[in-house]
């Protein structure tokens, strides 16, 4: 579910993200949101990391034409920075719809992350947890370093059951009409 213009009265701050017009610089009066919800991987194990390992000792030479299609399109035993990119925008567009004041690296995830990067992250996934309903199921806020898959995925787990939940709450009935009463006819 798209969750973009959900509180017609949230007003985002022009100075941290441009509203882009839609139909052009002509017309102000469109609104498009500049991030889209990124699934995340939830499901890294032991083995990813041990395939990964095994890939990263081989030449490229050295490796069949599936192993370097699998290099090619990522590997989940790996984190790198598109990895980051992901988490971080979800961070941000979860972080935008339940108004938490608080900053991202949504837009510039840097190069080599540093300790105060990923205590910004951890700070802010611990906000999104504790901003709202959360499963049962959902892992607590994983302390830091962030060096394990485990890790990886309960960050990606908590945004993604938040989410969810999210998605889950804003289901708005698009049918006929709907009337409270048995004939008083008072339009909800």
């Amino acid at each position: 579910m798209d969750l973009r213009p959900i509180n017609p009265y949230y007003k985002q701050k022009m100075t941290t993200f441009s509203v882009r017009s839609l139909r052009g610089p002509a017309d102000a009066g469109g609104y498009s949101y500049p991030y889209d919800w990124i699934l995340p991987v939830i499901d890294r194990s032991q083995a990813d990391v041990d395939y990964a390992k095994v890939l990263l000792a081989l030449q490229w030479d050295a490796m069949t034409v599936e192993q370097q299609q699998d290099y090619n399109r990522g590997l989940k035993g790996c984190i790198n920075r598109s990895d980051f990119e992901r988490i971080e925008n979800n961070i941000q567009i979860l972080l935008d719809v339940l108004e938490i004041p608080s900053t991202s690296y949504v837009d510039n995830v840097p190069e080599f992350v540093t300790a105060s990067y990923f205590e910004t992250m951890k700070e802010n996934i611990a906000a999104i947890r504790s901003g709202y309903v959360v499963h049962a199921d959902t892992p607590p806020v994983p302390e830091l370093p962030y060096n394990t898959w485990q890790k990886y995925n309960d960050v990606e787990k908590i945004l993604a059951d938040v989410y969810e939940v999210l998605c889950a709450q804003f289901h708005y009935y698009t049918g006929n009409e709907v009337y409270a009463g048995d004939d008083t006819g008072l339009l909800l």
